[in-house]
């Protein structure tokens, strides 16, 4: 299995622990439990070429640091990684909108740093999509995570 680290500068504000515990907290994303670590640690199918790729994300000031593991594109598990946790977005305005909306600010206080968090592929939303229609979200999770066992 190869591996590929490499470093992203985040334009403007980033908290990964705000993000990991959306992660934990959305069922239908859920990671496993809480490992110790402040990494975020996840896997899913690069979208190039259907590989398996595992990937740590770790902050360290304004700075990502993705590790990706597979046999596949790792460049593009890379770029993926960066969508999917909206890291590829400059967000350097977003301060100034708390500032004007007492909405967005008092969101922005309650969870500093939080980027939108997407699934990894647009592929497991329209999943996700069908699963969670007419049934409770926690159903539509186990179904889920029933699919996703065979494929480790």
């Amino acid at each position: 299995m190869r591996t590929h680290t490499t470093t992203r500068r985040v334009a403007g504000p980033w908290s990964l622990a705000t993000s990991r515990a959306f992660w934990e907290g959305f069922a239908p994303a859920a990671l496993p439990g809480h490992d110790g670590t402040d990494a975020l640690r996840t896997a899913f199918l690069v979208d190039r070429d259907w590989s398996p790729a595992t990937v740590t994300v770790e902050q360290h000031g304004r700075t990502a640091r993705i590790a990706v593991a597979g046999p596949g594109d790792l460049d593009a598990a890379v770029v993926q990684t960066a969508r999917f946790l909206s890291l590829d977005v400059d967000a350097t305005g977003w301060p100034a909108v708390g500032e004007r909306d007492p909405v967005v600010g008092a969101a922005q206080r309650q969870l500093p740093g939080l980027r939108p968090c997407g699934f990894h592929s647009p592929y497991e939303a329209a999943c996700w999509a069908v699963l969670s229609q007419r049934i409770r979200i926690t159903q539509a999770a186990h179904l889920g995570a029933l699919a996703e066992r065979p494929a480790g």
